[in-house]
């Protein structure tokens, strides 16, 4: 009995995959502000003292809706890119040089924001509110980005049961300046695998925009968020009819390396 114990232990054990180190994000418990106007669940914000360090040189991740009509004011305190991803609707973007862009669902804007720039964000819809997704990295000086906006589409079949690159700017081996952005949609049970760059100094930031997914056997809900690091692929699986998710990759200094 023992020895049969033993080897049935043996078996399992090797089919046991060591899990990716990360950190998920449930929307549940996201630091959240809410108004008349303007709702937003931020999962990298730290509250009052500001954003978090830890996973640098990404500062800000918001899921935000906007009500009809209405526009908010954001300022950056040192150079940064800006990323924004409507979700539904129109949304109008006026930059630092009073400069407009009408964005939509399946638009990817990006700027980069100097010390002191303003902002604004405004919803055109009449009647409905919209929601998009901000996020913000600190910029490199060695790769400045210039203002553009890329464009995706997750019902054709290029982005379908794999992730498709949007956007990358920077180099790998340049600690801090490589950023990727994908998309992909996913079908029920469909399997997907996401390669990084290198397993040294790259991170993975996982957000399901829509549906249910799972990533390296973690369950993700509708806007769940997941970080993982030390991994030079994640398995990527729907959950649902069909889930789209948005994978951010950037690197970071190996200094900062989380174990």
């Amino acid at each position: 009995t023992i020895s049969l114990n033993a080897n049935i232990y043996s078996v399992f054990s090797g089919m046991i995959k060591e899990q990716v180190p990360g950190q998920i994000f449930p929307v549940e418990i996201r630091h959240r502000v809410e108004s008349s106007a303007f709702t937003v669940y931020s999962i990298l914000s730290t509250g009052e003292s500001g954003v978090s360090s830890e996973h640098l040189p990404l500062c800000q991740f918001n899921d935000e809706m906007l009500a009809p009509q209405n526009s908010v004011h954001f300022k950056v305190h040192a150079a940064k890119i800006l990323f924004l991803i409507p979700i539904n609707g129109p949304l109008q973007y006026t930059g630092p040089n009073k400069h407009s862009y009408s964005l939509g669902p399946g638009a990817l804007f990006i700027q980069e924001l100097a010390d002191g720039d303003v902002g604004e964000i405004t919803n055109l819809h009449t009647k409905e509110p919209v929601n998009y997704i901000r996020i913000v990295t600190e910029s490199d000086a060695v790769f400045p980005v210039s203002s553009q906006i890329n464009f995706y589409n997750t019902d054709i079949a290029h982005y379908r049961n794999k992730m498709t690159e949007v956007f990358q700017i920077g180099h790998p081996a340049i600690a801090s300046s490589f950023k990727k952005v994908s998309v992909g949609k996913l079908f029920s049970r469909a399997n997907a695998t996401y390669t990084l760059q290198n397993s040294v100094n790259m991170k993975c930031f996982l957000y399901v925009i829509e549906g249910e997914a799972e990533a390296d056997g973690r369950l993700l809900h509708t806007r769940d968020g997941l970080i993982l690091w030390n991994t030079s692929s994640i398995a990527l699986e729907a959950l649902s009819h069909t889930a789209v998710v948005l994978v951010v990759e950037y690197g970071y200094p190996i200094s900062k390396r989380l174990i």
